[in-house]
């Protein structure tokens, strides 16, 4: 298992943050919770090996300002945010933001110790990361046309519903454009999708 260095739990609601921060000692990893984000804000700026779970809707302070902060801190952490069912615009625009991940709640066990495991930081190996991106643009190219209509709407942070209402088809249908999406990319989730927009040059951070 790769260290993800002090995991900072920030989430207003002290039972959320209570239980993220047993699983992760559990786990072994060294934690600390901040109720209020705008104490959090204070703290900075964090070392590089530093994980943060963000709670995106906050009354206090908002996750998006939270991200805010951390980039005009210069921050190298990686932020994994929290969001609940429908908060996908929020979500997508945490990655633009320099989030690492996004995770929706209830949160998996499982799913949250895999993104704080692939959030470790590691050296960075150009000519890997130029393959990765040359893979990446064949992989697009697989894509339908009508595919690449529906990944551009959702890292737009449009939902299913969202989608298809502008595209006149079903929620279902987009569903399933979405799984074919994320199969022919190699990406497990939305996130990945938002991130290879980003690589691909079809959504700006």
């Amino acid at each position: 298992m790769k260290s993800a260095g002090k995991i900072i739990i920030v989430d207003d609601e002290p039972t959320v943050a209570d239980a993220l921060s047993g699983l992760l000692r559990a786990r072994g990893h060294a934690t600390e919770t901040f109720l209020r984000p705008r104490k959090f804000v204070e703290r900075l700026p964090l070392s590089d090996d530093t994980c943060v779970v963000l709670d995106l809707n906050m009354p206090d302070m908002d996750g998006m300002e939270v991200l805010g902060h951390l980039r005009r801190a210069n921050s190298r952490c990686r932020v994994i945010v929290l969001t609940g069912y429908g908060d996908i615009p929020k979500a997508v625009a945490a990655i633009k933001g320099g989030a690492t991940d996004f995770l929706e709640k209830p949160v998996d066990d499982q799913v949250l110790f895999k993104a704080i495991e692939d959030a470790a930081p590691t050296g960075v190996d150009f000519p890997a990361l130029d393959a990765r991106r040359e893979e990446l643009r064949k992989r697009f190219d697989r894509l339908t046309p009508r595919e690449i209509e529906v990944m551009d709407l959702l890292v737009r942070g449009y939902t299913n519903a969202g989608v298809g209402e502008h595209l006149g088809i079903s929620a279902k249908t987009v569903e399933h454009y979405r799984a074919r999406i994320g199969e022919k990319l190699d990406a497990g989730g939305l996130a990945d999708i938002v991130r290879a927009a980003i690589a691909l040059g079809r959504l700006y951070p």
